[in-house]
């Protein structure tokens, strides 16, 4: 429709005053998000119970920064940059939040203190993994998938794996290492199973044979998960209210590097998920209880947030960069060029869409 030059036509007003506007719906989303985290904080997080344990280092891989430090079982972070780390959840939380900065690492050995520096390349380094070291994690069954290798041999849940074929064993990460590399082998386990009260005094000691068999991505499985430890932690006004904007800080830090990582490559296209994954986590979340899908809730509300501010046309960050050429050219763009960028916008959504609608039905048929 032809404009009129009225007050109320968009058009009409001021760049700045459409910037505004525009930039708003954006933020409502931002603002919406930090409130859902705040109010997760005050329901209370169910998180693993060794994030509230001391630091004390459990298990190291070989090859990793970890092991390039010279860390070892038993040691114990005491700081990272001079802020004393009295919990996991403070270690990782400080290493999630200095994505690409030099990190300077205290820690006690033997009742010693040893110094150290590492970097974190990438949005791997925010995961226990990359660092490679995890906390205590005794390799003990904590459920079991049915129909997996592992029921039908009859293992029982809270038996605790001690030896695979003879060599010794005491952290779930070297269980898994050594399951997911033997698909097709048989392996014998030494099991400590928990004693029959008043009828066994020590616990009964039991070898079971399996053979690993193999999953879609190539690995070895025998159908065992590790026990599910969770504590409740509430905070009070003021402390929800630091932890959920410091949580969303850092949801936004991994979700631009993530993004960054898609598009450069380096991250495969099949983590982008769509209505079908959004759906089943959601029912997951709701499932959890309330704190876990208002926090799902308020993840997903950043990302539209965030995404909704991408330069791309179509989307608000679109119409902000052909309102500051505005501001710059002291008129508005053509509009041709306008409709054939729309136009260019449109594809690229599309195409996103196409992908995570592909994504979500193979993961949902195919698993």
């Amino acid at each position: 429709e032809e404009l009129e030059g009225a007050p109320w036509e968009f058009p009409s007003r001021t760049v700045r005053e459409r910037m505004k506007i525009i930039f708003w719906g954006p933020l409502m989303n931002m603002a919406l998000a930090c409130i859902f985290m705040v109010i997760v904080f005050l329901l209370g997080r169910h998180i693993p119970k060794y994030l509230a344990n001391k630091p004390v280092v459990g298990w190291i891989a070989e090859d990793s920064i970890g092991s390039e430090l010279g860390l070892k079982p038993g040691d114990m972070i005491k700081s990272i940059n001079g802020k004393p780390m009295l919990t996991w959840e403070e270690f990782y939380t400080e290493i999630a939040g200095n994505p690409d900065g030099d990190l300077a690492v205290l820690w006690e050995s033997d009742g010693r203190n040893k110094k150290g520096s590492f970097t974190p390349k990438d949005l791997q380094a925010l995961d226990m993994g990359s660092l490679g070291i995890a906390p205590p994690m005794p390799p003990r069954v904590g459920g079991l998938s049915p129909g997996f290798p592992a029921e039908k041999a009859g293992l029982e849940i809270g038996d605790l794996i001690t030896h695979i074929d003879g060599e010794p064993i005491s952290h779930w990460l070297d269980l898994s290492g050594i399951i997911h590399q033997s698909i097709g082998k048989t392996l014998e386990l030494t099991i400590k199973r928990k004693p029959i009260k008043s009828l066994l005094r020590n616990q009964p000691v039991v070898k079971i044979k399996i053979i690993p068999t193999e999953a879609p991505e190539g690995i070895g499985l025998i159908g065992i998960q590790p026990p599910r430890n969770v504590v409740l932690r509430r905070y009070s006004l003021t402390e929800s209210t630091i932890r959920g904007l410091k949580e969303v800080y850092k949801l936004a830090t991994v979700n631009l590097l993530f993004l960054g990582r898609v598009f450069s490559g380096n991250a495969s296209m099949k983590s982008i998920g769509g209505p079908i994954m959004i759906a089943q986590v959601a029912g997951s979340a709701a499932k959890a209880g309330l704190s876990d899908l208002l926090y799902f809730m308020g993840f997903l509300s950043l990302q539209l947030g965030i995404l909704n501010l991408f330069p791309i046309p179509v989307l608000d960050g679109g119409h902000i960069l052909f309102l500051t050429f505005e501001a710059i050219l002291r008129k508005p763009v053509n509009m041709k060029i306008k409709e054939l960028s729309q136009q260019v916008g449109v594809a690229l959504i599309l195409l996103l869409m196409l992908v995570a609608f592909y994504n979500d039905i193979v993961r949902f048929f195919m698993g």
